[in-house]
């Protein structure tokens, strides 16, 4: 079997463990790129940028040809595109619940904030455009206050 020494970490390595012509081995070329593509993200933003602008053409039969070959990945993307306020609301509550900023209701004993008889189990929406003013309540409760104020989307 052939073989050949790493420039970089030195370790004596098969052939298939490096690209065609190249005296680094294949992980540490990796190391070196995620470190360049981190290092120049603005730089390779601009510059997609600059050429998505150049060609729109080219753009737009790229993507075409990426949603005919991706029609699953396509039809996911569509239905986040339509997620309600409710949903985004609930979403930014479970992270905060997972980030610990708000008490997970499962595991800890809260009274209903509205009548304060009964554990809650939910977290309430008065208004899903501040999707972390929420207050604890039984399910009765939740009910009886009804849906939140919609999101209000903001044209310019």
């Amino acid at each position: 079997m052939l073989t050949r020494i790493c420039s970089d970490c030195k370790k004596k390595l098969p052939l298939k463990k490096f690209y065609r012509n190249r005296r680094r081995c294949k992980i540490c070329q990796k190391e070196i790129n995620v470190a360049y593509y981190i290092a120049n993200s603005d730089k390779r933003k601009v510059n997609a940028t600059t050429w998505q602008k150049a060609n729109p053409d080219r753009v737009k039969a790229n993507s075409a040809a990426w949603k005919k070959a991706n029609p699953k990945k396509t039809k996911i993307y569509q239905q986040r595109k339509n997620i309600t306020g409710a949903h985004r609301a609930m979403s930014a509550v479970y992270e905060a619940i997972q980030c610990g900023n708000l008490p997970n209701l499962k595991k800890s004993f809260i009274l209903c904030s509205n009548c304060r008889l009964v554990r809650a189990v939910n977290y309430d929406h008065r208004d899903y455009n501040f999707p972390l003013a929420v207050t604890p309540v039984c399910l009765r409760c939740n009910n009886l206050l009804g849906a939140a104020i919609p999101i209000t989307e903001v044209k310019i």
